[in-house]
């Protein structure tokens, strides 16, 4: 056989040799990449009902101020009506009720200030929790359960959910019924692409949402 009947030989396994190392290669990265669990991120939300006659075409507070009172302390509000007292997170909590992957804060809160000072702004605030999850499905995960942490004001007259979904962006979702005597009176339902470690406020003529997502370990 001619060299020349030899050369194209070789190169043809030259190359089978080089796709079968390259795949060697890219075989344990594949598994890592499989075996690596999913990123967290911790989400904290505030909701809390709009004053009558406020614009919703941007936040009540902007920027977010510390609210502090006379002595130099934090001023601590009353309990909007129909609100749970403040309670921080503790052994009695059941952070087992909530789905996997889910668990309490990791970090420090950001907005425990804004609730202050929503509060003494006069805006009621009904709901505030802080809780750590990987991304999951757009139906979201019930306020109920994720007020079992126990960390902020709740109320029974606010129901619905909180989802935090990844494709190729982050996107946070809230759908909430707010209820007067037994009625239904405001509905919010958004959904929007968030970018992590930055406030973002879902506006309504009746409802008020300010959150933040931030990466955990």
């Amino acid at each position: 056989m001619s060299n020349s009947n030899l050369a194209p030989q070789r190169a043809h396994a030259l190359l089978a040799g080089a796709a079968g190392l390259l795949a060697a290669i890219a075989l344990p990265a594949a598994v890592l990449a499989q075996d690596k669990p999913p990123q967290q991120y911790q989400v904290e939300v505030i909701v809390f009902l709009q004053p009558a006659g406020t614009s919703v075409e941007r936040p009540p507070l902007p920027p977010w101020p510390a609210a502090t009172d006379p002595a130099g302390g934090d001023a601590a509000p009353a309990p909007p009506d129909g609100a749970a007292p403040d309670d921080r997170l503790s052994d009695s909590a059941e952070p087992s009720l909530l789905p996997p992957g889910f668990a309490p804060p990791r970090a420090d809160r950001m907005f425990d200030a804004v609730s202050r000072a929503l509060s003494r702004r006069g805006y009621n605030v009904l709901w505030h929790q802080a809780w750590v999850q990987p991304p999951g499905q757009r139906q979201g995960i019930d306020l109920a359960l994720l007020a079992a942490l126990g960390q902020g004001p709740t109320t029974p007259a606010l129901t619905g959910s909180v989802s935090l979904s990844a494709s190729r962006f982050l996107h946070l979702g809230v759908a909430l019924e707010w209820q007067v005597d037994g009625e239904l009176a405001a509905r919010m339902d958004q959904r929007r692409r968030i970018r992590p470690d930055e406030e973002h406020y879902f506006d309504h003529p009746r409802l008020g949402v300010i959150s933040v997502v931030r990466p955990v370990d």
